[in-house]
């Protein structure tokens, strides 16, 4: 078939999927409506009726309502994803030769097999992973852990836009070829987009890793790694739909503007949004019932920020090693801390040797299994001994007993011992209990007593593991004992070393784990990534983005000059139409300062820790804050050598250059910082 005629067929094929598809929506249409109206009168007739009705009849017709708005759901559901298919049914082909038969099969976000149009693959099915997994050759799918060898004989890239066809790419080519270029090269949304048909192989396996699997990824910035763990969602949610659904998995995310960011991908590929959490909420929930205030994970970063440095028992505190540390400390000396006496009530007295005798035995388990074996202990003998025996009252006596067994702020005292023998002193920031000690203290709290944990989440996703200790991590296993899936890039970590040695030893706290790394980079292109790895001391990151614009870096002489030379940078650009441009600031001090003035010259916006959505146009943020995020166009206002000065400031410099889609500018006064001094001078040599 020559490539004309190829051309007019994929324009029938298409046109008759398009008129399949029309038809399935008109029926499923008039099952909504069926539905629909089913519902409104059996609800008129319970209400109708009610005075009549017997608690059997009653029960019966709640059933047959919520049978009726299930079905409702269904097909809505159905309807939603089908309309969709309107704008674009597919966006991949592959013809297969399996057990000597040959196969056509087409690839989109929803399945369809309904004539006369061609069988449709679901993305998430199994045998749709030849699409991204393989050349044309052997290839092999796997259902059921069964492994089908195939021959794939040919591989189409497909772009339906607005049911039209615009172009159809046949060729053995990996998908990071031309398609791929042209996905990276289109401008950023507000809202994150579905990138079904450009996953990339390594992109693909990990997606496609078992449910129960602990899947622990180490991407560069710009690998792809929230996508990945959204279209791992939406795999799950396909493949486990009866263990999973919306409702029983959740991500841990960096903020709520993340949240919203975020919040298109799934409906995107017919699947409802799951709910988000983050670690600030849950630690003031905490301690709210304690009525102790405690430090956000952004109040610590602008804290450290201040400092300028890392110091050592921040250092330790964001260690793997803290966590054994302490829980060996606990189980060998929370002896010493104890109050034993005799158990005295009326006519029975248990000896405290015969209680500490109890402990002793059991002494490898949590105190709070400890405790309750006492109790046991306790209330058997009382039963057995006491003559004048009333189980009100033993339980209260034990319940008392047990009470004053333990001194008061027992975690606190344990924690503040605990960091002494390293040098370190537990203290409060201005009555706040600091970020890094609010998780070792929780984990003192579950040996002491237990935590609860979220049971009903089945699944949990955590997104920039960078910014959570292991502590944290452990805490974290205890309130939710889910499968999980984490993904970040310790070179965007307050602390990249210890977090490095920290995210590669991280499937130690977990069982059933496995761990990847992704170095290919997409986001950026290949001059702005070189600034970016310079900045941040990469040396693992491939930049698959070819040519692209070179970095701006441009010396001012004051704040007028500054401005002035704003205006000349968003004039530059202002024929691209970037919907998003962000000036990233060091910290909220400083977003402050700049957005003060630049705002009566510039129409400009803002968004902090209680922002909830994404502006759209001229943004100001602070670093912490645009974390997961991308811009078309990133300007950093001041990389002068007085504003950057270390390690730990680069680290924040890195996070800051690397949210750069399209354009990179920076400005400063007199010199500029250590990494853009070295960029300079290779850039005058080249």
């Amino acid at each position: 078939m020559s490539e004309r005629e190829q051309l007019e067929h994929e324009k029938q094929v298409l046109d008759e999927t398009l008129h399949a598809v029309q038809n399935k929506i008109k029926v499923l249409q008039e099952e909504k409506e069926y539905y629909k109206d089913k519902g409104l009168k059996t609800r008129a007739e319970f209400w109708d009726s009610i005075t009549d009705m017997d608690d059997v009849e009653k029960a019966l017709n709640r059933t047959i309502y919520n049978e009726t708005v299930d079905d409702y759901m269904v097909v809505f559901k159905m309807l939603r994803s089908h309309e969709k298919m309107l704008d674009s049914p597919y966006y991949g082909k592959i013809r297969i030769k399996e057990n000597g038969k040959e196969e056509e099969l087409y690839i989109g976000l929803t399945g369809f097999n309904t004539a006369p149009a061609p069988f449709i693959l679901d993305w998430r099915a199994p045998i749709s992973s030849l699409f991204y997994d393989y050349e044309v050759g052997p290839a092999q799918y796997e259902v059921e852990n069964n492994k089908q060898n195939v021959d794939l004989l040919n591989k189409n890239q497909i772009k339906v836009e607005q049911g039209k066809l615009k172009y159809i790419i046949n060729s053995s080519l990996k998908i990071d070829d031309e398609i791929l270029q042209v996905a990276l090269s289109h401008n950023t949304s507000e809202k994150m987009r579905n990138v079904v048909a450009t996953i990339q192989k390594e992109q693909n396996n990990i997606i496609r890793l078992p449910y129960k699997t602990n899947v622990i990824v180490q991407g560069v910035a710009g690998s792809g790694k929230t996508s990945i763990a959204l279209h791992r969602i939406a795999f799950l949610l396909y493949r486990q739909r009866n263990v999973l659904n919306s409702g029983n998995i959740q991500i841990l995310s960096p903020n709520t503007v993340f949240e919203d960011y975020i919040s298109n991908v799934l409906p995107e590929m017919g699947e409802e949004n799951i709910k988000s959490i983050n670690f600030d909420k849950i630690i003031s929930d905490y301690y709210y019932e304690q009525k102790q205030s405690v430090e956000s994970k952004a109040e610590q970063y602008e804290r450290l920020l201040h400092l300028r440095k890392i110091t050592p028992d921040i250092s330790y505190k964001n260690s793997i090693e803290i966590v054994t540390n302490l829980e060996e400390f606990l189980k060998e000396n929370i002896f010493n801390y104890l109050y034993f006496t005799d158990f005295v009530k009326e006519n029975f007295r248990m000896e405290k040797e015969g209680i500490i005798e109890v402990f002793k035995q059991y002494h490898n388990l949590p105190f709070w299994q400890i405790k309750n074996k006492i109790k046991g202990q306790l209330s058997v003998k009382s039963a057995l001994w006491d003559f004048e025996y009333n189980e009100r009252k033993t339980v209260t006596a034990i319940e008392r007993y047990v009470r004053y067994l333990t001194p008061k702020n027992l975690n606190r005292k344990l924690y503040s011992d605990f960091l002494k023998q390293y040098g370190f002193k537990f203290e409060l920031d201005h009555g706040k209990l600091k970020y890094e000690d609010a998780f070792p203290l929780m984990l003192i709290d579950n040996y002491l007593q237990g935590l609860n944990s979220f049971t009903s989440v089945q699944h949990l996703v955590v997104d920039e593991m960078q910014d959570y200790s292991p502590m944290q991590f452990r805490v974290l296993n205890i309130l939710y004992p889910c499968s999980k899936t984490i993904l970040g890039d310790y070179g965007q970590s307050i602390c990249p070393k210890e977090s490095k040695i920290a995210i590669e030893q991280l499937h130690n706290l977990f069982d059933n784990s496995m761990y990847l790394t992704i170095n290919r980079c997409y986001r950026t292109s290949e001059e702005i990534g070189k600034l970016c790895n310079l900045i941040g001391d990469r040396h693992d990151v491939e930049m698959i983005r070819r040519g692209g614009n070179t970095p701006t870096i441009t010396k001012v002489k004051d704040d007028f000059d500054f401005l002035e030379k704003l205006k000349q940078t968003l004039n530059s650009v202002k024929n691209n139409n970037y919907k998003n441009i962000a000036i990233i600031t060091k910290d909220q001090v400083e977003c402050e300062y700049y957005l003060n003035l630049i705002k009566p010259h510039i129409a400009v916006e803002t968004i902090n820790a209680k922002s909830v959505t994404l502006p759209n146009g001229l943004i100001v943020v602070p670093s912490f804050q645009s974390k997961g995020l991308e811009f078309d166009c990133v300007i950093v206002p001041n990389v002068s050598e007085e504003n950057y000065c270390s390690e730990f400031e680069y680290q924040n410099l890195y996070i800051s250059a690397s949210r750069s889609l399209h354009h990179l500018f920076m400005f400063y006064l007199n010199q500029p910082c250590l990494p853009i001094k070295k960029y300079l001078l290779t850039k005058k040599s080249a």
